[in-house]
């Protein structure tokens, strides 16, 4: 249970961060707190801050530059509109790695879910179930930056049920492009409509140690994934 626990830190982290960047104190461009002071005003440990960051500049609210800190992206309610358009713009520039992404995970994800039926815990699953919960959650209150975090969590998850160390290893090489992707993509409304459906058929096959419905439900989940990026290239 400690990996909801630890998200919901860093939602709320996020949530003040944005907060503080729609105040109207700053403008686009201004560098923003430093991790150091966000973690003291925030009274939260400083892995909790660079994880908000991260998302928050997957998603482009602020930017980061190595070595000089985070400046400021979005800071008006009216600049949001521009979200959905720049995150079009990430997915079409990056569409051949996003390419390639996808089919490593098409290679891992199926067999880690079928994995994981041998070696799930009822801990696990009671994890699964509280991260679909506040999936829905975040999609009833279209809270993209939530969907993201629940995202990235469900499969996440799943990979450390597999009990391989390997596999955990190799999907923690990928998780920035991860979270990347994911945050974008849920910017495209569409993309969230098939994703809890999915997931919660998922999570039945998990529950149920059915290895080979784990296996054929997470591989038509991630080809509506991959149908859903062409969409976006292809239609906008």
């Amino acid at each position: 249970m400690q990996s909801v626990k630890r998200v919901s830190l860093t939602d709320n982290a996020i949530n003040e961060i944005k907060k503080y960047l729609l105040s109207g104190k700053i403008k686009p461009g201004d560098k923003i707190m430093t991790e150091k002071e966000l973690s003291e005003h925030l009274n939260v440990g400083r892995s909790t801050v660079r994880e908000a960051l991260r998302t928050l500049k997957a998603i482009g609210y602020i930017d980061i530059i190595p070595g000089r800190g985070a400046f400021a992206v979005i800071t008006s309610e009216e600049e949001n509109v521009l979200l959905r358009s720049k995150a079009i713009t990430w997915i079409k520039g990056n569409e051949i790695e996003l390419k390639e992404y996808q089919e490593l995970r098409m290679c891992i994800e199926p067999f880690a879910a079928k994995l994981a039926t041998k070696n799930i815990t009822d801990n696990d699953i009671g994890e699964l179930k509280k991260i679909l919960d506040r999936f829905e959650k975040a999609f009833d209150s279209e809270n993209y930056t939530d969907l993201a975090l629940y995202d990235e969590l469900f499969h996440s998850t799943i990979i450390k049920a597999s009990k391989n160390r390997l596999l955990h290893n190799i999907f923690k090489q990928t998780v920035t492009v991860f979270k990347q992707y994911s945050a974008k993509s849920f910017l495209v409304i569409e993309s969230v409509k098939h994703t809890h459906g999915e997931h919660k058929a998922i999570y039945e096959a998990l529950k149920s140690r059915d290895s080979d419905g784990a296996e054929q439900t997470m591989i038509a989940h991630l080809l509506s994934t991959i149908r859903h990026m062409e969409d976006i290239v292809n239609k906008n």
